[in-house]
């Protein structure tokens, strides 16, 4: 299959966390990709200079937030702008998680990109769930991004608010 007008691609295939994102399995010219989704489970996503000069036109990237592993930051020029990470990684919640490395890993991942406006969080149900609120830590990450201009959204596409997080 070759579809020369794609410009929206969801690609799943095999087991999620078996095979690595490589644009010969785009079914179309990788370069005029607009949105990817591509599920990793717990395969890295590695995004390297080759990756943003194969995809000048993504404006749109949903990987697993744990496989995504951005080596090279996109050239400020890029247009990638959303960011949709699924999979809890363990640093939403006070409840066991939200570790400092965690955080970190995060915030290293998503600053990253230097025109970002959003990012939806599949996992982040709201409002919380019982008494359980974000971490400390993370609504300081997601304020510092704030600031920079990023939003973020939960699972259903609301905004998120930093002071019903805050319990």
């Amino acid at each position: 299959w070759y579809f020369p007008s794609l410009r929206q691609l969801s690609l799943e295939i095999g087991p999620p966390g078996r095979t690595a994102y490589r644009s010969s399995l785009v079914p179309g010219p990788v370069q005029n990709l607009r949105s990817l989704l591509f599920p990793t489970g717990d395969s890295s996503f590695k995004v390297t200079n080759e990756f943003w000069k194969e995809h000048p036109a993504l404006e749109f990237l949903g990987v697993s937030a744990d496989a995504l592993n951005i080596i090279d930051p996109p050239p400020t020029s890029h247009p990638l702008a959303h960011l949709f990470l699924s999979h809890p990684s363990g640093i939403v919640l006070d409840d066991g998680y939200g570790s400092h490395s965690n955080l970190q890993a995060y915030a290293d991942r998503i600053v990253k990109i230097p025109n970002l406006q959003t990012v939806m969080l599949s996992y982040f149900k709201y409002p919380p769930h019982g008494n359980r609120t974000a971490s400390r830590g993370w609504i300081a990450l997601m304020r510092v991004q704030m600031q920079h201009g990023v939003t973020f959204y939960n699972a259903f596409g609301r905004e998120l608010d930093l002071w019903a997080l805050e319990g």
